[in-house]
């Protein structure tokens, strides 16, 4: 094993020590990239610079071994969060992953010149999206958030295995406000309510200038629950017509999964709301989300939410107008096949 072949070691473990398992790294190298690399004079030193560029790293620290990494200050922090009782007390793998998000959605950005829209409640989007299609379905709200000048992403590769507890993250790049979706649900109707969720951080004003607001189940966030409350009802508001929507039985009798899917497409039919969302809210209300999936099953059998999310990706980004190194971490890291 040669000198630079250590070091190589070196920076790995000096990566690891910060949120960045080696697994990960290996699968955002750069395509050029081969061990054998490292043993030139200048090898090891371009794969610093790659990591400090699309890692959040100071290049400094990076370049140093005798230097603690640590992160640059180019990307948004987020709001100030804790970690909720009971849970480690290191909050790495938090910095790294919201890391993570901040470049990306950076480079969305970048690419991305669609100027913002002037839409300001939810009532107003319910009301543009239905003008071409029946309801606001996911691939409809997927398609009005890159039209309005949203790039909506996704991650999945993540520094630690921390990604279980994350659903999105709404970032805001320079007044240019980004969503990221991280929990990889295959059925339309669980990525629609956290889309819309999102969507409600950036319209009721959650976001202050680079920051990101994170709905993840195992922190705390400074983010309050008025905030997280208001986030709700607008997504209620968007996808239902009302901000305050339960749907109930009479009596408040269970239906099975069969019985669910009929009564909710009749339902979604006649007042042209989403019928996967009726059965995942209808589930929330009793406690009872197997009865949705049941009845997910039967209307929505093939969908496949992150691939809709990375076509639009792919669709919409234009990735000749950043490096590209940067193109293929983007779409490593959203699990883009690459040709």
């Amino acid at each position: 094993m040669t000198v630079q072949t250590d070091k190589l070691k070196i920076l790995y473990n000096r990566l690891d020590s910060i949120g960045f398992k080696k697994s990960y790294l290996k699968q955002v190298l750069p395509s050029w990239w081969e061990d054998e690399i490292a043993d030139l004079p200048t090898g090891l030193l371009q794969l610093k610079f790659h990591f400090a560029r699309h890692l959040g790293l100071d290049l400094e620290s990076l370049l140093d071994d005798n230097k603690q990494i640590i992160f640059s200050l180019v990307s948004p922090n987020p709001h100030n969060f804790k970690l909720k009782k009971g849970k480690n007390g290191d909050r790495s793998h938090i910095v790294a992953i919201t890391t993570q998000a901040a470049r990306i959605a950076r480079l969305a950005t970048v690419v991305n010149d669609v100027p913002n829209s002037s839409f300001t409640d939810a009532l107003s989007i319910r009301q543009e999206i239905l003008r071409d299609n029946s309801v606001v379905s996911f691939p409809a709200l997927l398609d009005f958030c890159w039209k309005i000048g949203i790039p909506v992403l996704l991650i999945s590769q993540f520094p630690q295995k921390a990604k279980k507890d994350i659903e999105g993250m709404a970032i805001n790049i320079e007044e240019k406000p980004v969503i990221v979706l991280v929990k990889e649900h295959k059925k339309y109707a669980w990525a629609l309510f956290i889309l819309a969720h999102e969507l409600g951080h950036i319209f009721k004003g959650h976001l202050a200038a680079d920051k990101m607001i994170i709905d993840d189940k195992s922190i705390g966030k400074e983010t309050s629950s008025e905030q997280e409350n208001e986030a709700n009802e607008f997504a209620l508001a968007l996808l239902t017509g009302s901000k305050n929507t339960q749907f109930t039985t009479e009596n408040n009798r269970w239906l099975d999964g069969e019985k669910l899917a009929n009564a909710a497409r009749e339902y979604g039919n006649q007042h042209r709301i989403d019928a996967g969302h009726i059965a995942l809210n209808y589930a929330n209300g009793i406690g009872k989300f197997p009865i949705a999936n049941a009845a997910l099953n039967i209307l929505e059998p093939n969908v496949d939410a992150p691939a809709l999310v990375r076509e639009k990706m792919q669709l919409n980004l234009d990735l000749t107008q950043i490096p590209e190194d940067s193109a293929d971490f983007l779409l490593k890291i959203s699990g883009v096949s690459l040709p």
